[in-house]
């Protein structure tokens, strides 16, 4: 129990440091006098002190040196700076400038990048449309995976685009891989100059050896026409279908047999170890660390399972940090893995020599990496460890009587219980708000309410009047009180107003 609890807790902690760096985005191909971006993403957004390098100003113009703009990514953490630049000659290496800035006390810098600039004769007679299917390899081997794109190359206004690549048999497995909306860019295609839009992306995994062909894939395209009535111009969509050219894609052939930690297909393959300090506590973990650097598709990369140690050792799935560019073929990359090995019993572990495999194209043959044996020693824990067997496990226990148990209440019998409870406390409820509402009605009609006849509020209202001063009629007569002048006038008395 403490060993899995310290070994939860070595998780928890483990935590990967990247090293800072800046990385370049712009244009593979531009046309002469083009004004275009280049984008420097640094991975902290605490850079400073930022100068740009640019020995090339003849062959490329950056407008804004002074002052690029930026944009921040909070959730990623970084920052991006802007440059616009215009291309003055042509050429097919002009170097990309270079950024350099501070991180704290550390300078970082981007890689040496160049990019290729042609003449404006590349944008003449250049086709509208044309789609092809792209295989970052046409030759792999059995186990690995091509990636193959669906793209665009046009040199008109499109409004949309639809495609999707189909693969009917055995023999390859197809998935579509994400993408973020239309990739737009600039390529080179048969000497011309076209602007290119990626439709869609795929992986294909080779199941099986063999001569596969992906034949033509349709690719609706929507165009924007102009129509011109009369005097009136408005615009109508229609639709174009164009197909790819089929292409091939040679699987060749891998024993069918793997050897135990087989890591997939690699021209190129190195093992760096880091091995585990030789003496652990008795409730410490070994930390074991593989480095592998080398060519090949590090996306069928397999972690090796070091089956030889799981004698001694209580193995988990490895932590793993890749270094690849998953759509290029046969690219640089590095992998590595962090084990955490927990002993299973106290004192000295030797471990033997283990072989990981792997299948090099180069040599066409099963090629193998040493990982050399080591020896650590773990001291023995205070209180023995217990183990259960369950042959020779015995137990004390000692069944409790009935006597013992208390009063057994059925279910059935609590929910009735809790029934009634919940129904008293309602009418309870609902009696004290009757009562309050009935002594409330009584306070209201205890109160006095004299209603007076028209007669006494007359005379009422009279009596407020006859304490005013003599008023004067119309004619200047004085009056001496309103009753007499009412009476007389309207020949009224009390029994006229009941």
């Amino acid at each position: 129990m403490v060993r899995l609890v310290f070994f939860i807790s070595f998780l928890l902690s483990s935590v990967w440091i990247y090293s800072q760096e800046i990385s370049v985005e712009f244009p593979k191909v531009i046309v002469e006098g083009q004004q275009f971006e280049i984008r420097y993403t640094s991975s902290s957004s605490k850079i400073s002190d930022l100068s740009i390098s640019n020995n090339n100003d003849d062959k490329l113009n950056i407008i804004n040196k002074r002052n690029p703009s930026r944009s921040r990514d909070l959730n990623a953490g970084n920052v991006t700076f802007i440059f616009r630049a215009i291309s003055e000659k042509t050429g097919s290496k002009i170097p990309i400038p270079i950024l350099t800035g501070k991180v704290g006390n550390r300078t970082i810098k981007s890689k040496a990048n160049t990019l290729e600039v042609v003449s404006k004769k590349a944008l003449e007679g250049r086709e509208k449309h044309i789609a092809v299917v792209e295989l970052n390899s046409n030759t792999i081997f059995q186990g690995e995976a091509a990636i193959a794109e669906i793209k665009v190359y046009f040199s008109i206004t499109l409004q949309d685009l639809k495609s999707t690549l189909n693969i009917n048999g055995k023999g390859l497995t197809l998935l579509k891989l994400p993408q973020d909306g239309f990739e737009q860019g600039q390529e080179m295609f048969n000497g011309k100059l076209y602007n290119t839009v990626l439709v869609g992306r795929y992986k294909l995994t080779a199941d099986s050896a063999g001569l596969f062909t992906i034949p033509g894939i349709p690719v609706t395209i929507t165009l924007r026409n102009k129509v011109k009535t009369g005097y009136i111009t408005r615009y109508q969509d229609s639709n174009t279908q164009i197909f790819t050219t089929p292409i091939s894609l040679s699987v060749k052939h891998t024993p069918d047999v793997k050897p135990i930690n087989y890591l997939g297909t690699f021209s190129e393959l190195t093992l760096t170890t880091e091995k585990p300090k030789t003496k652990l506590e008795s409730s410490e973990a070994a930390n074991l660390s593989l480095v592998l650097k080398g060519k090949g598709n590090f996306s069928t990369f397999k972690n090796p399972e070091l089956t030889q140690l799981k004698k001694d050792f209580d193995i988990y799935e490895p932590s793993s940090k890749k270094k690849i560019n998953p759509l290029s073929y046969h690219s640089d990359g590095a992998v590595t893995l962090e084990y955490a090995l927990v002993p299973k019993k106290s004192g000295s572990i030797k471990t033997e020599n283990i072989y990981l495999s792997f299948f090099n194209s180069t040599t066409l043959k099963l090629d193998s990496l040493k990982l050399n044996e080591f020896e650590i020693f773990v001291e023995k824990a205070d209180n023995q460890d217990i183990t259960f067997k369950p042959e020779n496990t015995k137990t004390n226990f000692t069944p409790i009587l009935k006597s013992e148990l208390g009063r057994y209440h059925s279910p059935i019998f609590s929910s009735i219980y809790k029934y009634f409870l919940g129904l008293i406390l309602i009418i309870g409820l609902a009696s004290v708000f009757m009562a309050q509402y009935y002594f409330r009605k009584k306070k209201r009609l205890t109160v006095p309410v004299i209603i007076k006849s028209p007669f006494e509020n007359f005379q009422e209202e009279l009596s407020k009047l006859e304490n005013l001063s003599a008023s004067q009629n119309v004619n200047g007569e004085v009056l001496e009180s309103f009753e007499e002048y009412f009476r007389e006038k309207f020949n009224v008395d009390k029994s006229s107003f009941n």
